[in-house]
């Protein structure tokens, strides 16, 4: 079995997505398995435009997708974005799209300190687009995240979420914002957790595909991560945005060339 992986060289906007689509006729599997709704992949089929965020790109060609759990998830923003495309035409049903249960979520509160750091920043501030998802990744690697998973278990959630809190109600006084309950952040998780659950599958990818190219490797599987494998000199490994992994049934000399490095000047 072949494993693709597209990368994106530069810092977005290279075509990703669109290599992905055209890949994925050819493949068993599409996975997403980094990254957030920052970004979006614009596809068009025919007539039709889809624009993607969190789906990976093998939705649209009916292919198995998985949102693999290197992938931080609002969860809000992905069922959004499922209904979106159903108005489109495309079934998202349980066999199309698989989302792994260890994923970490993006919650309210991490869009809440996303945009806080950028208003106090001021003339500082970096242009995060405000979604919240550099404040997910730094729970998932303080290990004090709240995955997909854990909203299968209410009574077990309280204690995950306190712990959470601790952390950033912290934050949210010095930043001058109000603090968050345990029982009201419990609750809107409960509203949302029936919409996830048809699609939240353990483990659904086979673990060397993460170990072998996520870039969030080390917090996902609390290794030791590798030494920084350059693929040029001015860009090592730890910084290209790695979008997506496609499952081949063919002999990887199929594609030329076999891994495929989408990038584009800025």
């Amino acid at each position: 079995m072949a494993n693709v992986a597209v990368v994106g060289a530069q810092w977005g906007d290279e075509g990703k997505g669109k290599i992905v689509d055209w890949l994925s006729n050819r493949a068993d599997v599409v996975v997403r398995f980094q990254g957030g709704h920052n970004a979006g992949h614009t596809l068009v089929v025919g007539d039709v435009t889809y624009k993607l965020s969190l789906l990976p790109s093998g939705v649209v060609q009916g292919k198995p997708s998985v949102i693999g759990n290197g992938v931080v998830v609002d969860p809000w923003a992905l069922l959004d974005e499922i209904a979106r495309i159903e108005g489109q035409g495309v079934a998202i049903t349980p066999e199309l799209l698989t989302l792994a249960d260890n994923a970490c979520l993006i919650l309210p509160l991490h869009r809440d300190l996303d945009q806080a750091r950028e208003a106090a920043a001021g003339v500082t501030k970096i242009g995060t687009t405000g979604r919240g998802i550099g404040p997910a990744y730094e729970d998932k690697a303080g290990r004090r995240a709240i995955r997909v998973g854990d909203l299968a278990d209410p009574e077990a959630l309280d204690a995950k979420i306190a712990r959470l809190l601790a952390h950033h109600n912290a934050l949210r006084k010095g930043l001058g914002l109000d603090e968050v309950d345990v029982s009201g952040l419990k609750c809107q998780l409960m509203e949302i957790a029936p919409g996830l659950k048809s699609s939240a599958t353990e483990n659904p990818a086979p673990r060397p595909f993460e170990a072998a190219t996520g870039t969030t490797m080390p917090e996902a599987l609390a290794i030791r991560p590798p030494p920084p494998l350059r693929l040029c000199a001015k860009m090592p490994w730890a910084f290209v945005p790695v979008v997506a992994m496609l499952v081949l049934p063919m002999d990887v000399t199929d594609i030329a060339p076999p891994a495929v490095l989408a990038s584009s000047a800025r």
